[in-house]
């Protein structure tokens, strides 16, 4: 039994190892993200197409650009985009754990989705901290603490 399918863009064909009457084949994983298309070959029998949607792997990376947002007591948190050993950009349905910590204790947590591989966030300072204040975002395998930005979030909600 032969498999024809695409992969990195290059039409490929394998030869299926045959155990206990089940073809199995070894496809190598793609270096992109995006749809792969399988046909099998037995003979004069081809079988209908599969498509399989190839999505990133684990991230590798993760940068926080935080800075006051527009309206008071919130920070914006932006990112490049987050992308995989190979370059794929991470999916939108990935959620990035925000947690807001202080010098008394975490303050408050919230998951922002991705958007375009990207975190774009405008999050409401906690009240009432002890600081200095961070942010820590946890996506899969990458934990990112920010600098201390205390002095974004409104003074009159820091405690001594």
């Amino acid at each position: 039994m032969q498999l024809a399918f695409q992969s990195d863009g290059l039409a490929k064909m394998m030869t299926g190892q045959v155990l206990n009457g089940l073809v199995s084949f070894d496809v190598p994983a793609e270096t992109r993200s995006g749809l792969m298309r399988f046909v099998s070959h037995a003979g004069n029998t081809t079988s209908n197409i599969a498509t399989v949607t190839v999505v990133a792997s684990r991230p590798e990376g993760l940068q926080l650009t935080i800075g006051a947002a527009r309206g008071q007591d919130a920070v914006s948190v932006t990112s490049e985009p987050i992308t995989d050993a190979h370059g794929n950009v991470v999916t939108d349905q990935t959620l990035v754990t925000m947690n807001w910590i202080a010098d008394d204790g975490i303050k408050a947590s919230e998951h922002v989705q991705l958007s375009n591989g990207r975190l774009l966030s405008t999050l409401q300072c906690p009240n009432n901290f002890i600081p200095p204040l961070h942010i820590r975002a946890a996506l899969q395998n990458i934990e990112v603490l920010s600098r201390d930005i205390s002095a974004l979030c409104v003074k009159d909600r820091v405690r001594s």
